[in-house]
């Protein structure tokens, strides 16, 4: 049997978590200026977001264009790291599981 509290209580739990959702949403992240690439666990490169670069990596292929970077092409058969988009906030990260690659900007 539900009880009045009970439904009181998740109608508060719901609200406060919208509110820190949207919060979070409203926090402006602030925009990266390095790449790091992470091939199988281990550190591959570094490099600037403000150089226009594309690197060939395990079947992958990563692009930095105009102050971003996203995964252009994929051998895997899921192609999700492709489908995560372009990343330049300090945080953001692309990741492609299937073949290693773990994109980081900082």
């Amino acid at each position: 049997m539900v009880k009045k509290a009970d439904v009181i209580m998740l109608i508060c739990l719901v609200f406060v978590s919208l509110l820190l959702f949207a919060v979070m949403l409203l926090i402006p992240k602030n925009s990266g200026d390095t790449l790091v690439v992470t091939v199988d666990g281990k550190e591959y490169c570094r490099l600037p977001l403000s150089v226009d670069t594309e690197i060939p990596l395990n079947g992958n292929t990563v692009i930095i264009e105009n102050g971003y970077a996203y995964m252009k092409n994929a051998n895997c058969p899921d192609k999700i790291c492709i489908n995560q988009g372009k990343i330049n906030k300090i945080g953001q990260t692309v990741v492609c599981l299937p073949n290693s690659v773990i994109l980081e900007v900082e």
